[in-house]
């Protein structure tokens, strides 16, 4: 980074932006510009430790812009966070018992709807909404049993 200012003598750099208006005119753009990011002076150093990190943890401006992008998709409707994945474990209530079935598949239909396939540890195969999950699909045993319990009294 080309430096404007000489932070150990402030006023050495204001005496020269004075004489020198091409000068000042370098540091007020320069002032703006971080400005207009929005931040703070902590938040840029924050930003900056982020990315310097320490041995091991360093990310790289590109895997912070990458963050900001998924982000942006998110809130657009475009990027959806899964429950699970294919291959877990998971336990439906279904006909009045729980049961313990893996993650075959994950679609969207046609109409954006997305449903959740499961085949059970019995051979049985059942597609659950999206929606359902945490309501009549659970990702343990005592979720499940916790929300069972709860139909079972109404």
């Amino acid at each position: 980074m080309n430096r404007l200012t000489d932070e150990k003598n402030i006023f050495a750099t204001i005496g020269k932006a004075i004489k020198n208006a091409g000068l000042f005119k370098d540091i007020v753009l320069k002032l703006a510009t971080y400005e207009d990011t929005g931040l703070e002076p902590e938040e840029i150093e924050d930003l900056k430790d982020c990315i310097e990190g320490e041995e091991g943890t360093q990310g790289t401006v590109k895997d912070l812009l990458e963050l900001v992008q998924y982000r942006k998709l998110e809130e657009q409707g475009l990027l959806i966070k899964l429950p699970c994945k294919v291959g877990d474990t998971v336990y439906a209530i279904n006909c009045n018992e729980i049961i313990e079935s893996t993650v075959t598949e994950i679609t969207l239909n046609e109409k954006g709807v997305r449903y959740i396939r499961l085949y059970s540890t019995d051979d049985r195969l059942a597609d659950f909404k999206y929606d359902y999950f945490k309501k009549t699909v659970f990702l343990t045993r005592e979720e499940a049993e916790k929300a069972f319990k709860g139909m079972e009294v109404k």
